[in-house]
């Protein structure tokens, strides 16, 4: 088998363990997750059993339609989320729980309703009150033991929870430890099977290559393991079959002279194809020998310096550096020509260049040497990047005001990707929803939206015309709150216009919402009020002994037939107490009127 083929099956099993680890963790995070998020519910239910409780005790207290309006929604919330509870608790003792849960709570509504129906009961008399007092006292017992029995339930179901919770994560833990392992000792067991073999064949090799080089040219290397290394083996017999021959035939010593010319005259037109190809670079090219002294000006560096060559042939490279760098340039000169190490050679650097008249201009300088038998020298290929340079600058400045934009607005903008996966988001966007940066990046979107048909509705609008504009949508924070708000949005797309995702600002209108309904409400409560009434006005003349009124005509008449014409209101009739006691003293009381 080939080397080759032993490394790719070895580093394969090493793929595939890696890829069980890694589904085995993200499996415990995904139950982990869902545990966390099925015991984050049955604290919300239980929240809500407890804030029901203060209100049934404030409305039996109070009797306020405040508690009891309260009191409904919290009850309504409360069956919400048992049904979203029955849906993700799928073990038998968790829906024997949700069960139990659901008729204390079914039981808790009726009694309640009971209560209600008999605290609203009126003309009632005195027996009637003892009897009503007793009923009510009655259901309220009961309703007192299936609320405590309701909230034990939920206490019983997040232990359950909790234990179902690390049951899973040590069965995961073991299981990641156990493939770890295996891991180790597959790996392990491979690279030393795999090193001793290399090992033994590469001692073989170098055998026949000192006997070999001894001059022995009649030695074989017998290796004989089906793999790179008898191809390289039979490759070195071969090499020496072919050097045997080279040193008994002269006819291959003149052919090796031949060839030998051939390269040097390739070698001369490689260097006119190079001088060629230096003065038509767009880049400046110059070299310098050893002493620093200019000995190749191409025609780019002519036009970026400023200098011709006859200018600069046999001169110092200072001249086209500013004086603060010429030190520092002969040093690190100095350090290659003494067979030091070069901060530059063979790296792409930026430097600070001096034109013809003193300007300077920023460079960027890519520096090879070469060796000879003249000396060393040095060839370095400089490009002028000041207008590069000045497009960056106003790129970060542009990035700087976006990013200032981003931090600084006090609504959401937020980039999600295409298949709705957030990417990035401002922190008015993480105190709106609630959320950390860490948990937000974990987030599907469609989990922010009340209705999860907004999302499709919204892909299907915005990338059918580009962008959205003051979308109307409901979304939902961390603990849950729904709030009105206005989406603005454009696409995100590449370079080929594939649509990569959604940059968007969300802007909560909750309030304005409601005070907008209010307004309305208002309005209405008014219209509907103004239009039942009739306003009296003007001069009316009374008589100061009877109490007539003088109507516009002239006529007299009593003061309720006049207000009862001209207005909605109705009289009924009664005597004060004082009138009670000048007409009827015998039936006269203190503390009664009629």
């Amino acid at each position: 088998m080939k080397i080759k083929t032993k490394l790719s099956i070895n580093l394969y099993l090493f793929v595939c363990t890696i890829f069980v680890v890694t589904m085995a963790l993200y499996w415990t995070y995904q139950e982990h997750k869902k545990a966390d998020e099925n015991e984050r519910l049955v604290v919300e239910i239980q929240k809500s059993i407890f804030e029901r409780t203060i209100l049934r005790d404030e409305y039996m207290q109070y009797q306020e339609e405040r508690a009891k309006i309260q009191w409904q929604k919290q009850t309504e919330y409360i069956g919400k989320s048992l049904d979203l509870a029955s849906q993700r608790f799928k073990d038998d003792m968790s829906k024997a729980i949700l069960d139990e849960m659901r008729r204390d709570y079914e039981t808790t509504v009726t009694l309640f309703s009971k209560i209600v129906e008999n605290k609203e009961r009126k003309h009632l008399n005195e027996e009637e009150k003892v009897l009503s007092r007793e009923h009510e006292n009655k259901l309220f017992s009961q309703m007192l033991l299936k609320s405590y029995a309701l909230s034990d339930a939920a206490q019983k179901l997040i232990e359950s929870n909790r234990r179902k919770s690390e049951k899973e994560l040590k069965r995961a833990h073991l299981l990641t430890f156990i493939l770890v392992v295996a891991l180790m000792i597959t790996t392990l067991t491979n690279s030393v099977l795999l090193s001793r073999l290399l090992r033994k064949r590469l001692e073989t090799i170098k055998k026949g290559t000192r006997v070999i080089g001894g001059g022995n040219l009649d030695y074989r290397i017998d290796l004989r393991s089906k793999d790179e290394f008898e191809d390289f083996s039979n490759e070195f017999n071969t090499m020496s079959d072919k050097l045997k021959k080279s040193f008994v035939s002269i006819k291959g010593l003149e052919k090796e002279i031949t060839e030998h010319q051939q390269v040097e005259k390739e070698l001369r037109e490689s260097e006119e194809r190079f001088r060629s190809l230096a003065q038509t670079a767009s880049d400046a090219i110059i070299s310098v020998d050893s002493c620093g002294n200019i000995v190749f000006w191409n025609r780019a560096a002519e036009t970026i310096f400023g200098y011709s060559p006859n200018e600069v042939m046999g001169n110092s490279l200072n001249f086209i550096m500013p004086e603060r760098f010429r030190e520092v340039h002969q040093k690190g000169l100095g350090r290659v020509v003494l067979g030091g190490e070069s901060k530059i050679i063979g790296k792409t650097v930026e430097v600070i260049g001096l034109r013809k008249g003193g300007r300077e201009f920023p460079l960027e300088i890519s520096v090879a040497n070469l060796r000879t038998k003249e000396g060393m020298f040095f060839t370095g290929i400089l490009r002028d990047i000041t207008d590069r340079e000045q497009t960056e600058a106003a790129l970060y400045e542009s990035e700087e005001k976006y990013r200032t934009i981003f931090e600084k607005s006090r609504d959401t903008i937020c980039i999600t990707t295409r298949e709705g996966k957030f990417i990035d988001i401002n922190q008015a966007g993480l105190e709106l929803f609630g959320y950390t940066t860490e948990e937000w990046m974990n987030l599907d979107v469609k989990e922010t939206y009340v209705d999860p048909d907004d999302r499709l509705r919204f892909r299907q609008q915005i990338e059918r015309e580009g962008f959205v504009r003051d979308y109307e949508i409901k979304m939902r924070k961390k603990d849950g709150t729904e709030m009105d708000c206005l989406l603005t949005s454009t696409l995100l797309q590449a370079i080929d216009g594939s649509i990569l995702g959604y940059q968007g600002i969300i802007r909560d209108i909750t309030e304005r919402k409601r005070a907008e309904e209010k307004r309305k409400k208002l309005i209405a409560e008014l219209q509907e009020a103004l239009s039942k009434v009739k306003m009296l006005s003007g001069l009316l003349p009374i008589c100061a002994s009877c109490k007539k009124i003088r109507d516009d005509k002239g006529y007299w008449g009593q003061i309720e037939s006049y207000i009862s014409d001209h207005s909605e209101a109705e009289f009924s009739h009664g005597i004060c107490p004082d009138c009670m006691k000048k007409l009827y003293p015998d039936f006269a009381d203190d503390k009664n009127s009629v």
